[in-house]
């Protein structure tokens, strides 16, 4: 997705991350939105080239993550504006979010993979039919967390 965004031509590219610094400014407006960094920082050439060989796994560190698989592929309805998403993440990497391959989220223990968009995981447009695995998809992830700590003191 990185990549249909960042070799888009000029005039597109640029559209796009005006609407989307825009979204991202509206939603969360504590927080400025820098589509374009993003974007440059979550390319697989970036990720594999930079990140991933400056930044090695630490064993002080328990790594646990979250994949989905929603919309093409799968028996998971997604947001009708996030088919064009969806489908080109689909047919370069199969399963996913909406923005991530489904196989390319897992890092770590799995703790689960869930049928929310990548957006309705963050709490963006979450209908109230998906409401309840939200809310039951971040219970989770903090008693992962919570056993994880009791772990560490060792009363767990």
């Amino acid at each position: 997705l990185t990549g249909l965004t960042l070799n888009a031509p000029g005039k597109i590219r640029d559209s796009l991350i005006e609407v989307s610094n825009w979204f991202g400014n509206n939603v969360y407006p504590k927080i400025p939105s820098d589509m374009m960094g993003a974007l440059e920082e979550l390319s697989p050439d970036y990720i594999k080239n930079e990140f991933n060989p400056n930044h090695p796994d630490s064993e002080d560190v328990v790594y646990q993550s979250v994949s989905a698989a929603c919309g093409k592929g799968t028996d998971h309805p997604i947001n009708k504006l996030m088919i064009p998403f969806n489908h080109y993440v689909h047919d370069r990497e199969g399963p996913n979010d909406g923005y991530v391959g489904e196989a390319s989220a897992r890092w770590g223990k799995l703790i689960e993979t869930t049928r929310l968009s990548h957006l309705e995981q963050i709490n963006i447009n979450v209908s109230g039919k998906n409401k309840g695995e939200w809310e039951r998809l971040w219970l989770g992830i903090a008693k992962s967390l919570q056993n994880i700590e009791q772990e560490k003191n060792g009363s767990g």
